[in-house]
């Protein structure tokens, strides 16, 4: 009888911790707050939130700007991919990182880098939340934006319109349709 009461009061404390630290990042996540925009403060890393717990964004490395993806879950994990295109048009996903979030609170948080590709395990990276009128596309209409190397060219219309532009990749360019949330 006293292993099932101990044993029950495991359970129950060690539920009890889990349920507190899901509490503590409740809302404080990026995935947690839809059509939110976050940057590094070094800005390196820069994250774009859709509506289900992914982003889109990008990692600048001494090699040039990774387009990406930021997978997050129930938990604290964060995961980075890379879009791999396959053999008749199928596309894959390449995992490139796995960071932990230390979510303080829903302004700003710190990544540890666990695995990595392009940073130091161990690494801590701050991320902020951007204000609306530092985000770089969807607030600012009618506006022109170019990297510091001239290889990204980005042009906003009117409200509702899509954003337009090119990448610049060696001898290469890519053109770019993004059309902002509504």
């Amino acid at each position: 009888m006293k292993i099932k009461y101990i044993s029950l009061l495991i359970i129950v404390f060690l539920s009890c911790n889990a349920y507190t630290n899901y509490k503590s990042w409740y809302n404080k996540r990026p995935c947690d707050q839809p059509y939110s925009q976050w940057q590094s403060e070094d800005e390196t890393v820069y994250l774009n939130m859709g509506a289900y717990g992914t982003a889109i964004g990008s990692i600048r490395t001494k090699e040039g700007v990774k387009n990406v993806y930021f997978k997050m879950g129930l938990t604290n994990g964060i995961d980075i991919y890379e879009k791999i295109e396959e053999k008749d048009g199928q596309q894959s996903l390449k995992k490139l990182e796995h960071w932990l979030g230390d979510f303080q609170n829903e302004r700003e948080f710190i990544a540890t880098v666990i695995e990595t590709v392009y940073f130091e395990q161990g690494q801590k990276i701050k991320l902020h939340q951007l204000e609306k009128n530092e985000r770089p596309m969807e607030e600012q209409p009618n506006t022109k934006w170019a990297s510091d190397d001239g290889t990204i060219l980005l042009t906003a219309g009117e409200q509702g319109t899509p954003i337009t532009g090119s990448i610049q990749v060696g001898d290469d360019s890519i053109s770019i349709l993004y059309v902002a949330r509504g």
